[in-house]
């Protein structure tokens, strides 16, 4: 067969050949690794989606609970606020310890150059018991200035002054009763006591001690009532208690008597009532709030808190008879407060200094 015949029958058979595979076959095959028709590759061992979930590292394998032996069933400890409270506590102790000293700056010779020279330790002691409250305050005192070392209860001389003994409670919803030794005070005066007749110690406020120190304790009953239309206390002293007064010993004053600036040199001796349940005092305040305003009633029936008269037989010093009557009104007034107190009083006929 000539060469160019052969060259044609060969042409013509690819091209026949190609027409046949277009028609027939699908598409052209991909590089090796990437034909469509192979499934896709598998996965890393262990990740096969038939497969059993991959083995756990040991010590991680889950394991069955252990059964629980039987036994007795105890009930479960209970939260923290379900929890029975803490017992109380035995009592509640607070304090404090100071040291003060002061000298005048200018001499007197009625006095000693220093004014106080003291340490004291003050203990306060509280307690409450079913609704009842006991209450203890007493300072211990080293005194560099003291003339007497006896303890005195009326005077606070001595080592140990007792300030609070008190037993206070409720026995009805509208009632409080607080009995024993105690702080008392009202009125609304600053530093101005005009119905506030409870004993003062102004020995202390000029001396320099701290503020609570000016009023002097009282050994009496208070009985607190409270309604709805007013509130009303009433104390009951069954023998009276005066003021820690300037007698000379330690602030020098003016004695009309002689005429002149006594201290050390001419010491008041005083006749002190001092008989139980003869020579007591009574005092009461009925107040309320009325449109924002504190109105008050008060009275007293007692003594002169500090010496007001003399025995003409004995010239010591006295505490007249004192009765004693007033009011108090305090509230807004502009852009202020507004605050008035008045009193009326009524003593005996005693010789006054």
């Amino acid at each position: 067969m000539p060469r160019c015949t052969a060259l044609r029958i060969a042409t013509a058979f690819i091209g026949v050949a190609a027409v046949v595979g277009l028609a027939s076959a699908t598409e052209p095959k991909l590089p090796a690794g990437l034909e469509t028709a192979l499934d896709e590759p598998a996965l890393p061992s262990g990740l096969e989606p038939t497969s059993p979930e991959p083995q756990l590292p040991a010590g991680l394998k889950v394991v069955d609970e252990p059964e629980v032996s039987p036994g007795p069933v105890t009930e479960p400890k209970k939260p923290p606020e379900e929890a029975a409270e803490a017992p109380e506590r035995a009592f509640e102790l607070t304090g404090f310890w100071e040291v003060r000293g002061g000298a005048r700056i200018q001499e007197d010779k009625n006095e000693r150059r220093a004014s106080i020279a003291e340490t004291r330790l003050q203990l306060n002691l509280n307690k409450s018991i079913s609704g009842v409250t006991f209450a203890a305050k007493a300072d211990l005192v080293v005194d560099g200035l003291a003339d007497r070392y006896g303890v005195n209860l009326n005077t606070g001389e001595g080592f140990i002054d007792p300030r609070e003994a008190n037993v206070s409670f409720s026995p009805a919803s509208m009632v409080d009763v607080k009995a024993g030794r105690q702080i008392l005070t009202w009125g609304t005066g600053d530093l101005v006591f005009i119905n506030d007749l409870f004993p003062k110690d102004w020995i202390s406020f000029l001396i320099g001690r701290d503020r609570e120190y000016l009023k002097a304790p009282s050994d009496a009953a208070k009985l607190s009532i409270f309604t709805e239309w007013a509130n009303l206390d009433i104390v009951y002293t069954p023998r009276f208690n005066a003021d820690r007064f300037i007698d000379g010993r330690r602030i020098s004053f003016f004695d009309p008597a002689s005429g002149r600036i006594v201290g050390r040199d001419a010491i008041i001796s005083v006749d002190r009532p001092a008989g139980w349940f003869d020579d007591d005092e009574w005092a009461a305040r009925l107040y309320r709030n009325l449109s924002g305003y504190e109105l008050a009633l008060y009275a007293y029936d007692g003594f002169w808190k500090s010496p007001g008269g003399r025995d003409p037989v004995t010239g010591r010093a006295t505490f007249p008879k004192l009765s004693a009557y007033g009011a108090s009104i305090r509230g807004p007034l502009g852009k202020g407060i507004g605050n008035t107190e008045f009193d009326h009083i009524k003593r005996s006929h005693h010789d006054v200094f």
